[in-house]
């Protein structure tokens, strides 16, 4: 009988491959979708509202695209350690290696596949997350409300902060912020009634944060009937804290990665923090690596010849390490956006270090 060329027998083990990659990925998804359903109508059945529950399943909708993006990785570790036990019973393996291939070569339609998937992460996948994730955000505060009365964004026009107290309502815009004394430069506020209309504005040449409100420096206030007060020193109450400056800025997770750079400068620019941006896109750009190493590690609990631990404890020690490198990512990651390790250590360190290290084992498994 013919032997089926290796052109034919990649396709076909990366068919396979991504089928069982697919698979896990839909129970994963569909499971924490129906913990998401079950907590989001506990919490809608206990408000009182005008939105039907078809706005609560839109909600859910919205949030498939951040579900897949976050489970991605555990399907990529779950579904080869699955194909690759599988593979082990049935010898498929072993077919591919009968043409004279190495395991790199045998496994390359595979590493080609999880390669794939990581761009499509990345370069599809994120900017559709971005997209939905910041529309459920908002779907979110209009149904159940706002966590935080005191938000603040950063555009191409500068900082806008909203500052909400029991008597007045801020809406502050200002060109740029100088974080280390909470000082807005060249600032214009505007005082808003409970119906959202202006009652007042201030210009000024800085505001700057204080124990007791908001310091107002050469500025002067317009009265919506047309009269001008010259203001040289004033102080407005406020909630905001220092702390806010920092906590309350635009997640990374909601931002495309084409936007991401150009955001990254706007925080520069306005002297807001852009650490936890930078460490987070450059894990981003890792995530092809990221997702390659996952899949190595799988190869080394379940493929190599020299392992001697029964196949279910192999798997249940491969599942193990999986969830222990997530916990580990995300360490580095919170060491990284706190400018505790350098940023490129941050995004590309695990998955470089990973990826060495079963390489490692790979390699020796030939020389056995």
């Amino acid at each position: 009988m013919r032997l089926a060329p290796p052109l034919h027998l990649g396709l076909y083990l990366a068919k396979r491959y991504f089928f069982w990659f697919a698979l896990t990925l839909a129970a994963l998804v569909s499971f924490v979708l129906l913990i998401d359903s079950v907590e989001l109508y506990r919490r809608f059945s206990n408000i009182t509202t005008d939105e039907s529950a078809l706005f609560v399943f839109l909600i859910l909708l919205l949030g498939i695209p951040e579900k897949i993006d976050l489970l991605i990785s555990f399907a990529v570790i779950f579904g080869s350690l699955l194909c690759f036990q599988h593979w082990s019973k049935t010898n498929e393996l072993v077919a591919a290696r009968s043409f004279g291939q190495t395991i790199w070569q045998a496994l390359m339609p595979v590493f080609l596949t999880v390669l794939a998937i990581g761009f499509f992460q990345i370069l599809i996948l994120n900017p559709i997350k971005a997209a939905t994730t910041s529309a459920q955000t908002e779907m979110k505060i209009s149904l159940f409300g706002a966590t935080n009365a005191n938000r603040m964004s950063v555009s191409t026009s500068g900082v806008w902060l909203k500052d909400s107290t029991s008597t007045d309502n801020l809406i502050i815009h200002g060109p740029s912020l100088e974080l280390s004394t909470y000082q807005i430069n060249e600032p214009i506020i505007y005082g808003l009634q409970s119906d959202g209309s202006v009652i007042w504005r201030i210009t000024a040449q800085s505001m700057t944060l204080q124990a007791d409100g908001w310091l107002i420096a050469e500025g002067q206030k317009s009265e919506r009937d047309g009269t001008i007060i010259p203001l040289e020193m004033m102080t407005l109450p406020t909630s905001i804290t220092p702390a806010d400056f920092i906590r309350t800025t635009q997640e990374p997770e909601t931002i495309s990665i084409y936007a991401l750079p150009a955001f990254i400068s706007m925080l520069d620019v306005t002297g807001l923090p852009a650490n936890e941006h930078r460490v987070y896109f450059q894990q981003l750009l890792s995530i092809p690596l990221q997702l390659l190493a996952l899949c190595t590690l799988a190869v080394c609990f379940t493929l190599l010849r020299f392992t001697r631990m029964p196949r279910y404890k192999l798997i249940a020690t491969g599942l193990a390490a999986g969830f222990a490198i997530y916990f580990v990512t995300d360490l580095i990651y919170l060491l990284g956006a706190n400018a505790r390790l350098p940023i490129f250590i941050a995004g590309w360190g695990p998955a470089i270090t990973l990826l060495l290290i079963s390489g490692y084992f790979i390699a020796r498994s030939e020389d056995v």
